[in-house]
Formats: C-alpha cells, structure tokens, sequence
C-alpha cells in the first residue's frame, strides 16, 4: 500500500516537472536536451521545496505553547544547520521516494544469517508512517559490512492501522527470528513510528500477552521475555508530535501530543535489561517539538542538521545506530561526545 501511495505521489511530480519543461522550452525556444535537463532540475526542486516547506512549518509549530506539551525549552539553531537539513532532507526524500516506490519490483530487502548460528546478530528494522521498508536500503548494507546478521525489514501493513496490531506483527517476528537463530536475542532499529511500534511489542513481550497477526505461528514462534537485546529508536516521537494532528487516521492520533495511547505507554518502561536509544535531530520538521525524542530511561543522542528522512542516511547518525548495536555500556555510548559533527550523548 505504501508503494502504490508513493507511485502517485512519484508520477504526479513527473507529469508537473515535465509540464513545467514543456511551458518553458515554448517560452524560451529551448532545445530538446535543455527541455530534459529543465525537467530533471524542476523534479528535484520540488523535493527541496518540500523539505523547505516542512521546516518552516515545523518552526511555527514549534513556537505554538500546545506544542510543547510541557517538554523542555527548545535549544537554539543556527542558520547553518537549518540550511543543511533542508539540503540533505530534500536528497534524502528523493532517494526515498525513488526506493519505497520500487519496492514491489525488487526483492525483500534482506541479509541471511550467518553459516554458524551461534554467531548470528540478528537485526529487525522497522519503519516509520507512510513508509516501506525500502527506506532502509542503506543501513541493511552498512549493517552487513559491520558483520550484522541476519538483517529483516517488516512492512508495517496496513498503513492505517492501530500501532498495537503493528506490534503484535512485530513481537511474533521476533519471535521467528529468534527460532532462526538458536535463541540470540535481537535487536531492534526502529525509525519515527517504528519506535513507537517497537516500545509497544516490547510491553506485549514482558507481559507475555502477544495477540495472533497475520498468518498462524510457526511452532516454537512466541517469543520470551529475553527476545530484545536493545532497541535503537531514530526520529521516533515518544512524547507525541503536533504534526500528527494534521491527519486522522487511528496511528497518526495515538502519536498526536498527549495522547492517551502516548501516556500509556510511557507510563509503561518496559524491561530493565532491554537498553533503549534515542537518535534524533534538533532540525527535524516531522517530530515536532524535535526533542520530544528524547527518553529519561534511555541514552539520547542529538545531532543537529539533519532531517527526518535524513537521519537515515547521515554517517553520524548511523555511526551512533552501529556503536548502539555493537556496544551496552553506557559509558561507552558517551564517548560519542566531542567527536566531530557528531551531536552529544545526554
């Protein structure tokens, strides 16, 4: 579903950048070949144009007091920073763009196990609202360099349903992963909506309350209370997002500011040997406020200059996600700080 939402999306800036083309190479008597390039340049305007668009709305959101929802003061920006979101989110929901809707034309996106079982690091991604699990096509390889495997990416299907069935998907793959691996536990890398999903299916797991989804499990599928080793959350709205009330379906509300859904669940902190990590960015224009990512049980790390969809694809960003999954100790992930560009560990 999330494929064919981005294949309309994707055909109808084709059909305006190619439209636009035509009215100026009228206009302007342009060449053939200046026609194309016209068209190529207008379709990746658009891109930035949107991201510019959600910035300075994130902004405005941001300085609304019911936005706040009682959260932290906003940190300052500078000018540098909000430029360079802009540029690499609108780079970034290109290469999205381009990827979720091509999905159904390619294989799962996927890294087998490793020969020997009890050397397995099992990964699950999960993805964020309105998305695939395309979007992860560069992490799923830099996983696979750093000795990561086996690597999944589940579909959160369909897209408009309650972040409680989602989880329930969730716990019963983990479970299945786990089978697969002798009983390693897994770990989890979940983006924007993802993490919230992940929280969830972590909260089903501790209480051994995992409902049935989709097919019948496997013997053997139900996870146990060990099934997570950490959980790596990027961008994800813990404390809710004003942008959320903007459409009305079941997910988007229950990620709304102060929804009831929201306090429930961190009224709820999951297992205490499960370590959480929150990666996220102060420009990003889709959490809203930015530091509503931020979690008191969990290590926080926040970068600056990089956008929602950015987040993905940003070496800091994905430095913090493999030294997270490599390493438990606290102190270690607060070496981070002072590195170049790299944000702080709080």
């Amino acid at each position: 579903m999330a494929a064919w939402l981005w294949q309309r999306v994707l055909i109808g800036e084709i059909a305006f950048a190619a439209a636009a083309a035509w009215l100026l190479a009228i206009g302007l008597r342009l060449s053939a070949p200046a026609t194309i390039a016209s068209a190529l340049a207008i379709l990746a305007a658009l891109q930035w144009l949107l991201a510019a668009a959600a910035w300075v709305l994130a902004r405005v959101r941001t300085r609304s007091p019911q936005a706040l929802g009682g959260l932290l003061p906003e940190r300052s920006h500078s000018a540098w920073a909000a430029l360079r979101s802009v540029a690499t989110e609108g780079a970034a929901l290109a290469r999205a763009l381009l990827a979720m809707s091509m999905a159904p034309l390619r294989r799962p996106l996927r890294l087998d196990s490793p020969a020997d079982a009890r050397g397995a690091k099992p990964v699950l991604l999960i993805h964020g609202v309105l998305c695939n699990g395309a979007v992860w096509q560069p992490l799923v390889r830099r996983l696979g360099r750093a000795g990561f495997g086996p690597v999944r990416t589940l579909d959160l299907e369909p897209l408009g349903a309650d972040i409680e069935c989602h989880a329930a998907r969730v716990a019963h793959e983990l479970a299945v992963m786990q089978r697969e691996c002798g009983g390693e536990r897994v770990a989890i890398v979940a983006h924007s909506l993802g993490g919230l999903v992940a929280r969830a299916a972590l909260n089903l797991i501790a209480t051994e309350a995992v409902p049935g989804a989709g097919p019948a499990p496997a013997p053997g599928a139900v996870p146990n209370t060990r099934a997570v080793s950490r959980i790596v959350t990027i961008a994800a709205p813990h404390h809710g997002t004003a942008v959320a009330g903007w459409l009305h379906s079941q997910p988007m509300q229950q990620m709304s500011t102060g929804s009831p859904w929201l306090r429930m669940l961190n009224a709820r902190n999951g297992p205490a040997d499960v370590p959480v990590t929150s990666v996220y960015s102060l420009d990003d224009a889709l959490v809203v406020p930015p530091w509503s990512a931020r979690l008191d049980q969990a290590r926080n790390i926040e970068l600056r200059g990089v956008g929602h969809l950015g987040l993905l694809t940003s070496r800091q960003a994905t430095e913090a996600i493999l030294h997270a999954l490599a390493d438990d100790s606290v102190e270690s992930a607060r070496s981070c700080r002072g590195r170049e560009g790299a944000g702080s560990c709080r």
